[in-house]
């Protein structure tokens, strides 16, 4: 179970994409892979695929083939046609919950610190020699 699952059930709320504004209709892979509970590493792992490779597809960088569309739907526990549509989706549009996990990952973090500055690189100019 991820971050985003495991705050849905702990606010008692028994869809995941009712914390985001994502459309059950016009989800993304992204979208529904959070409503499922589980990681990105766990859908690949069960389709014998690295990580990479089902993050590719569900970015629509990669095609979706229909076997492999057939198996995400058992998964998620959609229908292969909404797993289509996702896909398709995924090249026009960026996943509702993409900006939500990150704004819940700010919420979350603990200690609210800022990330350590770097020192500005020096640069070499021209050396002038008297």
């Amino acid at each position: 179970m991820d971050t985003f699952t495991a705050l849905a059930a702990g606010l008692a709320i028994d869809d995941p994409l009712d914390l985001t504004t994502a459309d059950p209709a016009t989800a993304t892979l992204a979208d529904l892979q959070a409503r499922s509970g589980l990681t990105k590493v766990a859908i690949a792992a069960q389709l014998d695929m690295t990580p990479g490779a089902w993050d590719a597809i569900e970015r629509g960088r990669q095609p979706l083939r229909p076997g492999t569309a057939r198996r995400v739907a058992d998964l998620l526990e959609v229908d292969p046609e909404t797993i289509q549509a996702a896909h398709r989706g995924a090249w026009t549009q960026p996943p509702a919950v993409s900006a939500t996990r990150t704004n819940l990952g700010d919420a979350l973090r603990i200690g609210n610190r800022a990330p350590p500055r770097r020192a500005p690189r020096a640069v070499a100019g021209p050396v002038h020699r008297p």
